[in-house]
């Protein structure tokens, strides 16, 4: 005979399959089965009493909560008692883990082969102790984590001393069988997961291409977006320059409208509320920029840039990064407030002036943009 500590096997013998036969109907514990744990001498009546009495306590709290809510007092203990699951989880857990304790205050220091629990999934970490030799008192054993099954063969222990319970004393040929049992279950089980973590991997990447997939999307169309901006804008400067007379709109939108976020920022430099305002560049606009500051020669001797094209391209930047905004003391001649951005970008300082116009057109457009260069 071997001595063999298995949780399952005492489990079998002081408690029912079905959870529910644990309680009668009026949610009393039937004294068949509370007779049956105070057989075990590593448990006390206390400990019995107490890990009964947070069960019942629970479902009784739980019935009452789904009175409250409206179900009828059937249902309300169908639901809260759930065929008995937290009462039974609970004493077992109590019955291990006292017989674990049992099983230690006896057997310190012999020998024992860590066998298997009779788990359909078996701890991972616990399943590569399956057939190694440890020492009963030296680090984790069977039975001392939270909800642990494995089981264990004592070595080095007479089965005919007084000190080994009946129900430790097992054919040795059911522990080989059982030590066989488990590794096999443990490695389906491992089988089983590799095969899951390999889906999860195959998932993953395959949620990571479609992710980059639309990634490259959205920087296309950005990149599409800003082309066309610039397109659009470098025929609106050849227009307002007169040096082609294209026959196109005479407005370029650029940017979403003015979201609260920014709103709140623009309120706190200019004291304006703007939400929901658009911007747009105007060949009114543009053709004032190159009117006053298109001249090369004539910018340079007053110490700034002249307005190109390409410079255009950089409104949505400074209305969006400026360095600073102010709203202007003078307005437009048709009364109109006017902001004045200021961006310095490469060397340079950009002043941007845009017009505000009213609630109902809710319409920021260009007004003026001159460039100077910042002494070093």
């Amino acid at each position: 005979m071997s001595v063999v500590f298995d949780p399952d096997r005492i489990l079998e013998k002081v408690l029912p399959k079905k959870a529910d036969d644990l309680l009668t109907s009026d949610l009393k514990f039937r004294d068949k089965f509370k007779q049956n744990l105070l057989r075990l001498d590593f448990l006390t009546k206390g400990d019995i009493n107490k890990g009964i009495a947070k069960s019942l306590q629970f479902y009784n709290r739980k019935i009452k909560d789904l009175k409250a809510q409206g179900e009828s007092a059937a249902e309300a203990k169908a639901q809260a008692i759930n065929g008995g699951a937290l009462l039974k989880a609970r004493l077992s857990d109590l019955v291990v883990e006292k017989a674990s304790e049992d099983i230690k205050e006896k057997f310190t220091g012999k020998q024992y082969i860590w066998l298997p629990s009779s788990a359909e999934d078996p701890d991972p970490v616990h399943a590569l102790n399956y057939g190694k030799t440890f020492i009963v008192g030296e680090g984790e054993q069977p039975g001392e984590r939270y909800g642990c099954r494995c089981a264990m063969e004592i070595l080095g222990v007479n089965t005919f001393d007084e000190e080994v319970p009946d129900i430790m004393r097992v054919n040795p040929d059911k522990v080989k069988a059982q030590l066989e049992t488990g590794k096999a279950r443990a490695q389906e089980a491992a089988k089983a997961r590799v095969a899951d973590i390999e889906a999860r991997i195959k998932e993953a990447d395959a949620n990571i291409k479609d992710i980059e997939a639309r990634e490259a999307q959205a920087k296309q169309a950005e990149a599409q977006k800003a082309l066309d901006f610039e397109t659009k804008t470098k025929e609106l400067f050849n227009k307002a320059s007169n040096k082609i007379d294209l026959n196109k709109p005479n407005d370029v939108f650029f940017g979403n409208a003015i979201d609260e976020k920014e709103s709140a920022k623009l309120k706190v430099k200019t004291g304006l509320i703007l939400e929901g305002y658009k911007r747009r560049i105007t060949i009114g606009g543009v053709r004032h920029s190159f009117k006053q500051h298109g001249d090369t020669s004539y910018e340079e001797s007053r110490g700034q840039k002249a307005v190109e094209a390409k410079d255009l391209t950089l409104i949505p930047e400074i209305t969006k990064n400026y360095d600073d905004v102010v709203l202007s003391e003078k307005k437009n001649f048709d009364g109109r407030s006017v902001f004045v951005y200021k961006k310095k970008i490469n060397g340079l300082l950009y002043f941007y002036l845009e017009l505000i116009g009213g609630k109902t057109s809710k319409g920021l457009e260009s007004k003026d943009l001159w460039i100077k260069k910042i002494k070093k």
